[in-house]
């Protein structure tokens, strides 16, 4: 997983060289992160480009995700989202927050998660959570949390699905386990491991 940072605002260079040496070989999506984006890439692979911008005010960073095409030989654009450097009462962002925010939200961009009803079992609800695997990687491993804002939900793993590169899955879930991991509200995958082979 590559990672490009560029600022157009000279307050935000400290920033962006934090999150350069936070990010250096590190794991990120269950990926080996490299700060610096090849032009042609040599394999499968997804890119994030950040751009720092904004006023000192409301200061924001641009991220735009790429992944590479089926020969694994170019970039193709997924998409890009905005997000504010500052909290809800307006103090800066910390490296790792920051990190993990820029991690969610290309997350978001990949790998896609659905719950729906299921046929009545029983004369009990059932549920389906459709999992789309959008990368050009295998998806070993996801975690789901509930979308409501409840800070004390864990998140609930699945790890070794194997689901191949943009393919998707539906499992069968119980309304008692939707419950209990507290998915009734929605779902949404909130950690991934891309390194399976």
């Amino acid at each position: 997983m590559f990672f490009e940072f560029t600022t157009r605002n000279p307050a935000d260079e400290t920033l962006s060289a934090e999150l350069t040496k936070l990010l250096a070989d590190q794991t990120v999506l269950g990926l080996k992160a490299r700060v610096g984006v090849p032009e042609t890439p040599e394999h499968p692979g997804l890119a994030c480009r950040v751009v720092f911008q904004g006023t000192a005010e409301k200061p924001s960073a641009i991220v735009s995700v790429s992944m590479t095409d089926a020969s694994g030989k170019a970039w193709t654009t997924t998409g890009k989202f905005t997000l504010p450097l500052t909290d809800k009462a307006g103090a800066r962002l910390k490296t790792e927050a920051l990190a993990r925010a820029i991690a969610e939200g290309v997350l978001g961009r990949i790998v896609r998660v659905q719950l729906s009803k299921g046929p009545k079992a029983k004369g009990k609800e059932t549920y389906l959570i459709r999992i789309d695997n959008a990368s050009p990687l295998v998806l070993d491993g996801l975690a789901l949390t509930g979308t409501s804002a409840d800070a004390k939900q864990i998140p609930s793993a699945l790890s070794g699905l194997g689901l191949p590169p943009r393919r998707r899955v539906t499992l069968p879930a119980t309304a008692g386990a939707v419950e209990r991991l507290g998915l009734k509200t929605g779902v949404r995958a909130s950690a991934a491991d891309l390194s399976g082979l």
